[in-house]
Parts: C-alpha cells; sequence; structure tokens
C-alpha cells in the first residue's frame, strides 16, 4: 500500500520581504508531527565565462553561518521580473559586468528537506576583455571583493575547502555537466 503524505494545515510564525516561516501540521501513515517550512524568493545564480574558461567569484559574508564564502553572482527575483533580467541586473549590481544574452542551464532546489528554495542557474558568455572590467561594487551590503579566476581554479577551491556553499557547488556541477556535454572547457 502506497505511503500517505498529508498537510493538514500550514501555520506562517513569520514574514519577511524574501523570506516566509510556516510550521506545517502534517500527516505521514497515521502519524502526526509539526514540520518547519521556509519560503524563500526564486533566485537565479549566473555564471559569466569567457570562452578561456575564465570567470569572476565575489566573496560574501554569509550572516546565518557567520563566515565569508566564494560564490557565484546570484540574488533573488522580483515580482513580476523575467528571471533573465534578474540574472542580467545581478550581475550588473554584484561586479559591475554588462551582458545582453544569458543561457538557462537548469534549475534546483537548494534546501528541500527544509526549504522551498529554488535557483535557475544560467551562463552569461562574455569576453575574456569585457571580464577584465569585474569589480567590487561600491553600496553593496554583504559583498566584500571580486577575484577573477579559471574554472580550473574553483576545482582546486573545492578540494582546498575555499569554494564550499551547497549551493554554488550545484551550480558549479550544473555548469561542469554543461560543459562536458557540449565539448567545452
Amino acid at each position: 500500500m502506497p505511503r500517505q503524505f498529508i498537510t493538514r494545515a500550514i501555520k506562517t510564525i513569520h514574514k519577511t520581504p524574501h523570506f516566509t516561516f510556516n510550521v506545517m501540521d502534517v500527516e505521514t501513515d497515521g502519524i502526526k508531527k509539526d514540520f518547519p517550512q521556509v519560503l524563500r524568493i526564486p533566485a537565479v545564480l549566473v555564471i559569466p565565462l569567457t570562452p578561456t574558461g575564465r570567470t569572476v567569484l565575489v566573496r560574501q559574508y554569509r550572516y546565518p553561518v557567520q563566515q565569508e564564502m566564494w560564490e557565484f553572482c546570484a540574488g533573488g527575483i522580483d515580482q513580476g521580473e523575467n528571471p533573465d533580467d534578474t540574472a542580467r541586473r545581478e550581475l550588473v549590481e554584484e561586479c559591475g559586468l554588462v551582458v545582453d544574452t544569458v543561457e538557462f542551464l537548469s534549475e534546483f532546489e537548494a534546501m528541500p528537506s527544509v526549504a522551498v528554495n529554488s535557483f535557475r542557474v544560467y551562463l552569461a558568455p562574455l569576453s575574456d576583455v569585457a571580464l577584465d572590467f569585474a569589480r567590487t561594487p561600491d553600496m553593496e551590503d554583504e559583498i566584500i571583493l571580486t577575484k577573477i579566476v579559471h574554472l580550473n581554479e574553483i576545482r582546486g577551491m573545492i578540494n582546498a575547502g575555499e569554494f564550499h556553499s551547497g549551493t554554488m557547488l550545484a551550480a558549479y556541477g550544473i555548469l561542469m555537466a554543461h560543459l562536458q556535454t557540449r565539448g567545452g572547457q
């Protein structure tokens, strides 16, 4: 007999512009329990990439884990905003890069065990000359600096524990699968 997963009620306990915190009254196989749920606005994650395999990372302070982390550009999709436009906007806001074209690669749920936290991953092709203009933003509240790296350097950063955000590792894996499929990098 198939298992039944029933949500009896969802109670919102706190709400912010980007997050909703709920308690779910659920029942599984006749057992009732409360389960936490976090809803986050959908987000994009955009990876600028040159034909020679260079990209830019941003160093951000992440308050929940109280540490600095290397990441790709990412941010929430404003209500009514086209996700492709969000990807281009985030590149400008986080590292000063302007691109005309972004390519949607995939979408994933970052933390399905506790949160609805979806990310759309984009590739932003650009020239090596254009990438050289990447800069640390003046007024961004979390970004500390930007760093231009080759994809091979990210592999080394992963092995050294310097690139360790689960969301960023998922995006890197999606990018590498895409590049392998198309025979590049």
